[in-house]
């Protein structure tokens, strides 16, 4: 979550599913959340199919249709000062990248190949965690965290392990140790 203890007299608290929108935006725009937003942490429902929800969106968009979604994708754009189709485009391929490795169970030749892939993928170093909180105000939700790490991923066309969350706690958990 952002610091609480930063006031501003023109916050904004998007609900959960803006609040998801709005870390995705961040993450493909390479920005930090906005200091005046209070991000929703307590509706967790639907949060885990959020970027299927936005991909769908995103297909509608290309075909001519506008939705609620695609405009909190613009104006969250325009709040970070930067080109709404950038990163229109970028979510397009992050969420494309993250599709082929949802499609593991699949009983194809080219799925067996990404499962193989995927079970080599990597692990967040400690540089990349620490980089993913920064762009996040200092502290993060799971989910959130959990998005934001997803999406910087696949925005670099890089798989993570299937294990990644668990070996990850563990890791911050010896980390926050060594101090």
């Amino acid at each position: 979550m952002v610091d609480a203890s930063v006031s501003s007299a023109n916050a904004e608290t998007p609900n959960g599913s803006q609040s998801i929108t709005l870390v995705m935006v961040c993450a493909v725009a390479g920005m930090p959340i906005p200091i005046n937003y209070r991000l929703d942490i307590k509706r967790v429902k639907g949060v885990a199919d959020h970027p299927n929800w936005v991909k769908k969106h995103l297909a509608a968009y290309r075909t001519g249709v506008d939705s609620k979604v695609v405009r909190d994708i613009k104006r969250f754009a325009a709040i970070l000062k930067v080109d709404s189709q950038a990163v229109i485009d970028g979510l397009d391929k992050a969420l494309e990248l993250g599709r082929v490795a949802g499609n593991i169970n699949k009983p194809t030749e080219e799925s067996r190949n990404i499962k193989k892939e995927v079970v080599r993928g990597e692990i967040p170093t400690r540089e990349e965690v620490k980089q993913i909180l920064r762009s996040l105000g200092g502290e993060a939700d799971e989910d959130v965290f959990k998005a934001a790490v997803v999406v910087d991923f696949a925005k670099r066309g890089r798989t993570l392990n299937p294990n990644w969350w668990e070996i990850t706690k563990r890791n911050l958990i010896e980390w926050s140790k060594e101090g």
